[in-house]
């Protein structure tokens, strides 16, 4: 039998950096891009003349010929790492197993397996995160050694949980003689007991905190980059330190904070392959995951800290399907309709678990890749990450004239519920009113600047809609107590979101990945609104509006004086805060209210 074993990686990635500047200010994309740097000592050789193939890259990758590997291994992950990790798993002769939900049967890393088995329906809390279901994968596939032979690829467990606990690792990093960020390192108990430094969850995580860059000058400003080599080598010893103090016996991240002086102070460790490793691996051209691999199987590292050079400049950015009117908080799902790799660009590698074709889910998180450029200098590898991402083909699905018309009979189907709801009253004897309540209605819905005239009736358990000649049958399973609706349509389920119920008839409703703005009329209505004068927008841009109540603490100006665009002019006083109330426009002041 062959002997399978087990590899996991944190199904969260951390966030690095936002970055917003002339070159990405053109994109129209529900995008993110998340911005790590590698910095360098150059070693006066060029190592970039293979090309963006990441086959290519591991130059400096070291091994004993014919030592004993694995016959297979079995990735408990999902999307791009999984792919990543099957990648070097192919390059050493490794057959691969695939976990997967429900929901990523036809997912990229579940075909670019050997094998593939389902674990669970859809969420990760039945599925990845279910540690029984993922055993059982391992037995299934042919397991050998003792128990269930399982071997885990990462560090111990023990070193697992003495780094995951962010106020623990600190005490042991402080009795392993690194340096620490002077303080207290036990829980805070209240407000009272709080520093006025810094305030971090002590299992907190997920890079919270990044702020966005809004010019190229506040971008600039976020590069203070003076890590020379022997800062560098200081932080390498501590954290090897560290590692030795734990028993380490993996790949890891150890994070440093550095003041303005070169100081430099623990942070916290990451006990997994980092989402930066790209970036690591472009400029010391080792195959990380193939050392892990190595080192998991019992073989000792073919290099001294001397064969690890740092050469050259890599920058990654991690491109995901976020919505950046929710703070980028939550996902911007729906299905990639257009999807290609800038790979045609030397010195480019991305880092991916989709294609053109892939569904963006809910269920998991929303990156689409992990975009890397690298070069002899700083300057290069920026410039080919601009041209990188200017190649950058990423387009979501439009409708095509069937999700149009199935949006169409869901957003009838939606105001026809609400109109029943706004006529149902109980325990209301005393008020006369009509028994009998409306079951069919004659609408004109308004979808992308279309009209389209349906006739709407409601029956047992459904709403049927007609459109033309079709008849679009949609399951009454409507409430308005959450903004998640899945509704079938003729026998199968649309998973849309109300977003917005703005009254009279219209609504903001997330479909496929897109926000469409919709409105609902009955025909004759409709037929009147036509007539409707048009309301005119009154020009507001010579009026400085308060955004919010408060007082008005002070006004810098006086009637008559010349202000200019952005000049402050007054401050106004609201939630403990003062807000600055500048002029749109230059010009001159004329009253105040």
């Amino acid at each position: 039998m062959t002997q399978v074993t087990l590899t996991l990686s944190k199904m969260a990635t951390t966030m690095a950096s936002r970055i917003t500047s002339s070159a990405f200010k053109h994109r129209k994309l529900c995008l993110s891009l998340r911005l790590k740097v590698a910095t360098s000592q150059q070693y006066g050789r060029s190592i970039y003349t293979t090309g963006a193939h990441l086959k290519d890259l591991y130059w400096n990758d070291k091994a004993t010929e014919g030592e004993p590997m694995f016959d297979k291994i079995l990735i408990a992950n999902r999307g791009e790492i999984a792919c990543r990790v099957m990648k070097t798993c192919r390059r050493m002769g490794i057959k691969t197993v695939a976990v997967h939900s429900e929901a990523d049967s036809m997912a990229v890393h579940t075909r670019m397996a050997d094998e593939a088995i389902c674990i669970g329906p859809a969420p990760t809390s039945q599925s990845y995160l279910v540690m029984d279901n993922i055993l059982q994968a391992v037995k299934d596939t042919g397991a050998q050694a003792a128990d269930i032979g399982v071997q885990f690829i990462g560090p111990n467990s023990e070193a697992i949980r003495a780094m995951g606990d962010k106020i623990e690792s600190k005490r042991i990093a402080t009795a392993a003689r690194v340096n620490m960020i002077p303080g207290h390192d036990g829980v805070v108990q209240d407000a009272e007991h709080c520093y006025p430094v810094m305030v971090k969850a002590s299992a907190g995580g997920g890079g919270k905190g990044m702020r966005i860059a809004w010019n190229d000058q506040e971008c600039r400003d976020a590069f203070s980059v003076f890590v020379d080599p022997l800062m560098r080598k200081k932080m390498g010893d501590q954290a090897i330190q560290l590692a030795k103090a734990v028993g380490y016996d993996s790949a890891g991240t150890v994070e440093f904070l550095v003041d303005s002086k070169k100081n430099f102070y623990f942070l916290e460790m990451n006990t997994r392959l980092q989402v930066e490793h790209p970036i690591t691996e472009c400029i010391t051209g080792i195959d990380i995951v193939h050392q892990m691999i190595r080192s998991a199987k019992g073989h000792e590292l073919a290099y001294t800290q001397h064969d690890v050079p740092v050469d050259g400049w890599a920058i990654e950015c991690r491109v995901y399907a976020e919505d950046p009117y929710k703070n980028f908080g939550m996902p911007s799902i729906g299905r990639l309709y257009k999807y290609i790799e800038p790979l045609h660009i030397p010195h480019v590698r991305c880092d991916s678990g989709i294609q053109e074709g892939s569904q963006i889910s809910i269920y998991y998180d929303p990156m689409i890749c992990k975009l890397v450029t690298y070069g002899d200098s700083r300057t290069e590898a920026l410039d080919t990450m601009v041209t990188a991402l200017d190649s950058y083909v990423i387009k979501g699905k439009v409708l095509n004239e069937v999700e149009t018309q199935e949006l169409t009979a869901l957003t009838a189907a939606i105001f026809a519920k609400e109109q029943l709801i706004a006529r149902t009253f109980s325990n209301q004897d005393r008020v006369p009113m009509k028994k009998d309540l409306p079951m069919s209605w004659h609408l004109s819905v308004s979808i992308a600047d279309k009209d389209v005239d349906l006739s709407i009736t409601k029956k047992e358990g459904r709403f049927e809609v007609q459109i033309g000649d079709r008849v679009y049958k949609v399951s009454d399973t409507i409430s308005f107590s959450n903004p998640l609706l899945d509704i079938k349509v003729d026998g199968h389920s649309q998973l849309i979101q109300l977003t917005q119920r703005l009254g009279g008839g219209r609504y903001q409703i997330r479909f496929q990945g897109t926000v469409f703005p919709v409105s609902v009329l009955d025909q004759r209505t409709a037929m009147l609104y036509d007539f409707m004068p048009e309301k005119v927008e009154i020009d507001t841009s010579t009026v400085i509006l308060a955004p919010m109540p408060g007082m008005l603490k002070s006004v810098c100006v006086t009637a008559g004086d010349s202000v200019s665009e952005g000049q402050e002019v007054a401050v106004l006083e609201a939630m403990k805060m003062q807000n600055s109330l500048v002029a749109a426009k230059t010009g001159k002041k004329w009253y105040c209210l």
